[in-house]
């Protein structure tokens, strides 16, 4: 086991199970250690939270434990750690009975209003962890007094003495060894080195000849990440000189991993453009790839032919033009596992193939921060999550009048954006919608019943979406820097499930709320006379 992946979220060894949760209820804790609010959530996003957990490593999703997990998520509370932390249980999880055994645990029963129900759901995860060593870890933080600050190191030591952790085996000792910049070329005769390695500080690496001196195409790695930064995130490569950048081609086109590859991450890479064996039809296994802050990167690989990628997440290409690179020129279905693409700070990214509308798997599509993007490819109708935000865009995506799927739906300092599709009505699933800074738009449409939290900041418009006071499902409704807005309906039946209202600068309009306001648990209203 890596202490590291059992301790550090952000590498969590997912195919050993290793779980570890940060619970707190303290707004200060939240603001330093960046975890979950303890405020209450949309079921979308309760879910959201769950599954990441519950089903990561693109653990298949069927729908016998898709029902399953949303009547869990029900028995959350819509409170965010605890989808968190039973999603991590479930993961570990594979038989359908255990997953309805703990639906139908009595323990749901038992009132703990006073704590959220903190103990009855730390026990039952804790009653499910399968394997006795991470029993014995969980049970022994409670040596520590209450409140005592834990150090991630301390804990290990504490766990090593007491015999409930071995120390590292050859292979990750290994994995250690190169996180730290360890190289030269000790770790080629290894011959055991499998599983998941992160190699950083390439920027070091000479040349292609020490690059092949791990031999990291004989190891069975299904989880590669490179970066030319150190753990820390200190990046030396970039500021470093434009004529540099042949030398980071040469050194990554000798980190040729094995064929057996699932996910790899590449960061601050410094060439301006990928060896020839990324995207090559030999990683056919490939699930997931993140290319991140490759400022010099003006090409990418050719990768729509992959048939297994599900992931595909792009970030600071800087000087990456053309996204028709991805795909082949009269290739009729592109991407056919694609079930999440996201696009960010491409700055000078002009268009996005036109076959993308063909990907029949896209649940996720996620593009920001693109100025020169202006249109937009069609997406079908399994689409659950759109974010648009910051690009130059006139309209929306084609066909999103049959997204009967979509269920977060998020728009952003779109400028040349003038109008949203009456359609958006017909997208019967959707429950969280934010539109944000589009100036331009001066009206919007009305909103499925079923919306649980809607969001306009910035916009144009004089009236809010009709038909707002029949979304009884209503929680969060928040608005703020619409000049134009003068007044809001009587929300009726609305204020039985509002929860959150918050209304600021918008100087011209008069509110008048219902008697039946009083179930209000935050409202807020500046600049609101």
């Amino acid at each position: 086991m890596e202490i590291d992946s059992f301790l550090d979220d952000s590498k969590v060894n997912r195919n050993v199970g290793n779980n570890i949760v940060e619970a707190t209820y303290c707004d200060s804790v939240i603001e330093i250690t960046k975890t979950l609010p303890q405020n209450e959530l949309t079921e979308y996003d309760c879910w959201s939270i769950f599954k990441e957990r519950a089903f990561a490593n693109k653990r298949p999703l069927p729908l016998d434990l898709k029902k399953i997990g949303k009547e869990i998520v029900k028995k959350c509370k819509r409170v965010p750690w605890a989808a968190r932390f039973l999603g991590g249980i479930m993961y570990l999880i594979r038989d359908n009975g255990e997953w309805l055994s703990i639906q139908n645990n009595k323990i749901w029963d038992l009132s703990d209003d006073d704590n959220n129900g903190v103990f009855h759901i730390l026990k039952l995860g804790y009653d499910h962890l399968q394997k006795p060593s991470l029993k014995r870890c969980f049970a022994y933080c409670a040596v520590f007094r209450k409140d005592y600050d834990m150090e991630k190191d301390e804990v290990i030591q504490h766990w090593i003495a007491e015999g409930f952790l071995e120390p590292s085996k050859e292979a990750n000792m290994v994995m250690e060894d190169i996180e730290e910049g360890y190289w030269i070329k000790e770790m080629g005769p290894l011959k055991n080195i499998r599983g998941e390695i992160s190699i950083y500080n390439l920027e070091v690496v000479e040349d292609e000849e020490e690059a092949k001196s791990p031999k990291l195409k004989e190891k069975e790695i299904f989880k590669l990440g490179l970066y030319w930064k150190d753990r820390d995130g200190h990046c030396y490569n970039f500021r470093a000189a434009e004529s540099n950048y042949d030398k980071d081609e040469r050194v990554l086109e000798g980190l040729q991993p094995h064929s057996n590859l699932k996910s790899m991450g590449i960061e601050f890479y410094g060439g301006k453009k990928f060896p020839s064996w990324v995207g090559l039809s030999l990683y056919h296994n490939l699930i997931e790839i993140k290319l991140s802050s490759s400022h010099k990167c003006e090409e990418v690989p050719t990768l729509g032919h992959l048939p297994c990628l599900r992931v595909l997440e792009m970030r600071g290409m800087r000087k990456w033009k053309d996204a028709k690179e991805l795909t082949n020129a009269g290739e009729v279905l592109v991407f056919p596992c694609l079930e999440e693409l996201t696009i960010i700070y491409c700055d000078k990214l002009r268009d996005l193939p036109d076959s993308l509308h063909t990907c029949i798997s896209l649940q996720k599509l996620v593009v920001e921060s693109c100025l020169d993007l202006s249109s937009l490819p069609g997406v079908l109708s399994p689409i659950q999550q759109l974010e648009i935000k910051n690009c130059s865009t006139e309209e929306l995506p084609r066909g999103i009048q049959f997204c009967t799927s979509l269920q977060y739906l998020e728009i952003g300092r779109c400028s040349n954006l003038k109008s949203i599709p009456e359609s958006l009505q017909s997208c019967v699933s959707l429950q969280k919608f934010e539109v944000r800074y589009c100036r331009h738009v001066r009206y919007l449409p009305g909103v499925p019943s079923v919306i649980q939290h809607l969001e306009i900041i910035g916009c144009g418009i004089d009236e809010l979406p009709s038909g707002l006071q029949f979304c009884t499902s209503l929680l969060f409704l928040k608005i703020g820097d619409c000049p134009n807005l003068k007044s809001i309906p009587d929300l009726g039946e609305v204020f039985h499930s509002l929860i959150h209202l918050k209304l600021s600068n918008c100087p011209d309009l008069r509110l008048k709320l219902s008697r039946r306001e009083g179930h209000l648990k935050d409202f807020d209203n500046r600049w609101v006379y």
